[in-house]
């Protein structure tokens, strides 16, 4: 399964992010430009049409015939933007890359299910080995000459195909899979007691993240906001190295896939055998986004390509981690897998057209050295706002609060005992147990008042009983307590 997103990966990257594709092309950046142009616009139309009409793309890709169908489309469309170059016909290619983006954005969809519904819960592991995996093969292939780099690239969506095609999903079945309907259970209505605390999968229902949270195509606001500006600086980075030839450009470009390497490997050895929580991959992200934009107006030339690569190792940081929080909201909030997944790819190919649009501009306008810097230190304040104003760690009710217990949630016994140790030690009462485990679970003041049917104002006492027995002052606290039963502090 690896190999095949692997595959995904390594053919997106080389059609759309080298110049390898558009060798034959007598002026091969402006060819490679407006191919990604006509790819980006297409793939925005897949995943608009997967976030609106989500019930009929469900029905589609239930077929098994897609898979093979999208892999070949993909190999026709690749093979036509690149060697439509031997002929010099420059509208044939970008027929290829339309067709090249149709493809690729059925492909997402497809590939993000399968992870979806990783029994194991591992998928953000597993997304971050294939990208590790696929930039290899990236690099690999843009050492080939011309014919057999294009040739190679053409093949790839029918690998990862034929992987996709013979580990097939249930896309209709993915809305809840994996947790149980409320009262399905003898345990779903039982009280809570000191020795009989209610299971975690009780706690999993449908209205676990607030309605509030989910507002664009099924994808939190905020999230979406985020990956909107983000995906937008650094299609606009792109622009503002200015390459003084192809080979600083191709130099460049295999700088970027490097850094992409090194982050994807070390993120993929983290989490795996560290147990590094996703939510500091978002840190350095942040921090290397912000520093590779601050460098580009200071680095000169072409060591300006040492700040693409900075940036580009911080926005493989954020992208992963965006990857880990879709799929625990898919697990956890009972989502719409297609919408979801459909809505985030919209936003994220709706903010590279805004950057790749605003790049067009910049570059036409040769901006000087000031400028430069004017444009820098604008996105540089962007990012620091967005950061902070919107994906803030404290919004607990929100994506956060997935991130920091999807590493509980993987063994909900644990987590069911670390909150029975808690409520014996500090001798909570029956109805403080159930509440702590409610909140535990990322559950509100309100939600707790209706679910066990009791005023809010009651609920709020037994909140701050909870907090005063415990010694903590709010949420994130209290989540680190549970935490540290576990490893025995």
């Amino acid at each position: 399964m690896m190999v095949g997103f692997a595959a995904y990966w390594a053919w997106a990257d080389t059609a759309y992010r080298t110049s390898s594709l558009f060798q034959f092309f007598d002026d091969t950046l402006t060819q490679l430009h407006a191919a990604n142009l006509a790819d980006v616009l297409a793939a925005v139309g897949i995943a608009f049409f997967a976030a609106v009409f989500t019930k009929q793309v469900m029905r589609i890709l239930e077929r098994q015939v897609l898979i093979m169908a999208v892999s070949i489309g993909a190999v026709i469309g690749t093979a036509l933007a690149g060697f439509s170059g031997l002929l010099d016909n420059e509208a044939l290619s970008l027929v290829g890359a339309v067709l090249s983006g149709l493809c690729m954005g059925t492909m997402i969809l497809l590939w993000a299910g399968k992870y979806a519904t990783d029994e194991e819960n591992r998928g953000g592991v597993w997304i971050a080995g294939t990208i590790a995996l696929g930039t290899v093969l990236c690099l690999a292939i843009s050492l080939l000459q011309p014919i057999a780099c294009v040739v190679a690239v053409s093949l790839l969506p029918l690998l990862g195909g034929t992987c996709l095609f013979f580990t097939p999903v249930s896309y209709g079945s993915l809305k809840g899979s994996a947790l149980p309907a409320r009262g399905a259970g003898s345990d779903a209505e039982s009280p809570a007691s000191l020795g009989n605390l209610p299971p975690v999968s009780l706690l999993m229902q449908p209205d676990i993240v607030q309605a509030k949270q989910v507002e664009v195509f099924g994808l939190p606001w905020r999230l979406a906001v985020g990956l909107m500006v983000y995906t937008c600086a650094w299609a606009l980075m792109q622009f503002l190295f200015d390459p003084a030839s192809l080979t600083e450009y191709s130099q460049a470009s295999i700088l970027q896939l490097g850094g992409r390497l090194l982050v994807a490997i070390a993120i993929f050895v983290g989490l795996a055998l560290f147990g590094w929580k996703p939510l500091m991959t978002y840190r350095i992200g942040l921090l290397l986004m912000v520093a590779g934009f601050l460098l580009l107006p200071f680095i000169k030339g072409a060591d300006g390509r040492i700040s693409l690569t900075i940036a580009m190792m911080g926005y493989t940081c954020f992208y992963l981690m965006v990857w880990a929080v879709l799929l625990e909201i898919a697990k956890t909030a009972q989502a719409s897998m297609i919408r979801l997944f459909g809505g985030a790819f919209l936003v994220s190919m709706t903010g590279v057209l805004a950057g790749t649009i605003a790049g067009y501009v910049v570059s036409a306008s040769k901006p000087d050295s000031m400028q430069l810097v004017a444009i820098t230190t604008a996105m540089v304040y962007l990012l620091m706002t967005v950061t902070i104003l919107v994906l803030s760690e404290n919004h607990v009710f929100g994506y956060w609060q997935l991130i920091r217990t999807a590493s509980f949630k993987d063994d909900k016994t644990q987590w069911t005992q670390n909150c029975t140790v808690l409520a014996c030690t500090f001798k909570l009462t029956p109805r403080e147990s159930e509440v702590l485990l409610l909140l535990a679970n990322g559950r509100s003041a309100p939600y707790i008042s209706q679910n066990l049917h009791v005023s809010d104002s009651t609920a709020r006492t037994h909140i701050r009983s909870i907090y005063d027995k415990l010694g903590v002052h709010n949420k994130q606290d209290l989540l680190d307590r549970i935490a540290n039963v576990e490893t025995g502090n």
